[in-house]
């Protein structure tokens, strides 16, 4: 079952045409229900490496450690959330195009989502899908 907290590997369907693409560690923040088919859909972020580079987002991090699949130092990207129906990945995990990992916490969740608040990449139509 898809829930606020769930994470998953996905390929990002922004990167899918990019010679070296690998999947990322997505995180289910919210969902909600679709008006017009009143279907459920996946609010997710993906975390990426912190490379020190000065172009990151560091409105929420995480340490090594902190989730069983993150290994290094890592920062939600907030500039390109996934939304995504819950059917769906539910269909790709069957397919093999998803893989499950263990849940965020709620207070990781609630970690995001502040940051989320505090971030400069996230555009304002996405953050009134976060409360």
């Amino acid at each position: 079952m898809i829930d606020v907290g769930s994470s998953f590997l996905k390929y990002h369907p922004i990167h899918s045409n990019h010679p070296n693409k690998k999947k990322h560690l997505f995180v289910v923040v919210n969902k909600i229900i679709h008006d017009e088919n009143n279907k459920e859909i996946a609010i997710c972020f993906y975390l990426t490496t912190v490379n020190n580079n000065g172009n990151e987002d560091l409105s929420c991090v995480f340490e090594r450690g902190e989730h069983e699949f993150i290994t290094h130092k890592s920062y939600i990207d907030y500039s390109t959330p996934l939304y995504v129906l819950v059917e769906t990945l539910e269909y790709e995990e069957i397919l093999g195009q998803v893989t499950m990992k263990a849940p965020f916490t709620e207070d990781q969740v609630g970690r995001i989502i502040s940051g989320a608040n505090k971030s400069d990449s996230i555009r304002p139509s996405h953050l009134k899908y976060l409360s």
